[in-house]
């Protein structure tokens, strides 16, 4: 949320300390973008969920109406696909979203996807010679330790779901959302990764993730060399411990 939002009905709400910490990196995230990219032109990719939504009766919202979601959404992501050479907005989850990404999609000048009209369920993208799979759907693991076996089942079955089909575009690459956690494993021919997101714990994370620590970012692939996997330069911001109690 960006500061000293005015809701639809006129309404000014500020920043908690949470959202201050999450504009704060997300700023910080902006200028890491300029510096990583050399002011090349670049290709930005949002991965879905660029709303909250009203779902699993949370009241953790600032406003009840989407349309303030849409409103915000825009306002923060739009000044990013100004920057952008080319943007693509992913469909995310339709409990949070209710398929907004469409209309979000068109409001800040993405390029849209030809069957919806706005955002792109799956996107299949070749960048410099290498075929790239982005989805905002994978396979969540609470067991951390085990992320680098998840994300090769999950390029493994794509490519070989592809080849079964007999599919002439098979990536090397996929990228995902959704998980709230950034993690990357690469072999010798492919990449996985998935996105953290920008959002804290809410109360219903708290209780099907109650250990996690949250943390936010992203990441820009280098396709420096043509037909292979990219150099993946992530960015990472934890959230800080909180105080403890002393007796």
């Amino acid at each position: 949320m960006p500061p000293a939002f005015k809701t639809s009905e006129g309404q000014v709400v500020h920043q908690s300390p949470g959202q201050q910490w999450l504009w704060y990196q997300f700023r910080d995230f902006i200028n890491w973008i300029s510096a990583a990219t050399a002011d090349e032109p670049y290709g930005l990719v949002l991965m879905g969920d660029l709303i909250e939504g009203i779902h699993h009766g949370s009241a953790e919202v600032v406003s009840a109406q989407l349309e303030d979601h849409i409103s915000m959404a825009c306002d923060v992501l739009g000044p990013m696909a100004d920057e952008a050479a080319q943007t693509f907005v992913l469909l995310g989850t339709e409990s949070h979203t209710r398929n907004c990404e469409n209309a979000i999609a068109r409001a800040i000048g993405a390029k849209c996807c030809p069957v919806s009209g706005g955002a792109w369920r799956d996107l299949n993208l070749t960048v410099n010679g290498t075929d790239c799979f982005f989805t905002h759907h994978a396979g969540t693991s609470s067991r951390v330790y085990l992320s680098a076996s998840r994300l090769s089942i999950h390029l493994g079955n794509m490519q070989l779901e592809r080849i079964r089909a007999r599919h002439s575009f098979i990536p090397t690459v996929m990228v995902a959302g959704h998980c709230h956690r950034m993690d990357v494993y690469t072999d010798s021919r492919g990449l996985c990764m998935t996105t953290p997101s920008w959002q804290l714990l809410t109360r219903y994370g708290h209780k099907v993730v109650s250990t996690a620590v949250p943390h936010v970012g992203g990441a820009v692939l280098h396709f420096d060399h043509a037909g292979e996997p990219p150099r993946v330069e992530t960015f990472r911001r934890d959230w800080p411990t909180p105080e403890g109690v002393k007796l």
